[in-house]
């Protein structure tokens, strides 16, 4: 639809897949990404997605603490975890 097709700035949104061809930089919006987890927690049983749901519910409560080493470590590690 070329709605997008010059936008410069930072797009924020759901995951859907289109968006990540655009040519700019984006990020997930929290709301939508913590429903994702959701769904990994009630449906899936994943623990990792538990965890990084607490860690993102913190950092969303105390933002100046992801600039600290163990907030990015723990992140890391769940990622890692969750890519096995």
């Amino acid at each position: 639809m070329g709605i997008l097709h010059d936008f410069q700035g930072t797009l924020v949104h759901d995951c859907f897949s289109s968006y990540c061809t655009l040519d700019c930089d984006y990020a997930l919006c929290n709301a939508h990404l913590l429903r994702e987890l959701a769904f990994f927690v009630e449906v899936k049983a994943y623990r990792w997605a538990g965890r990084m749901t607490e860690l993102l519910r913190q950092a969303l409560g105390q933002p100046q603490m992801t600039r600290t080493r163990g907030w990015k470590q723990r992140y890391a590690n769940i990622l890692a975890e969750a890519d096995k």
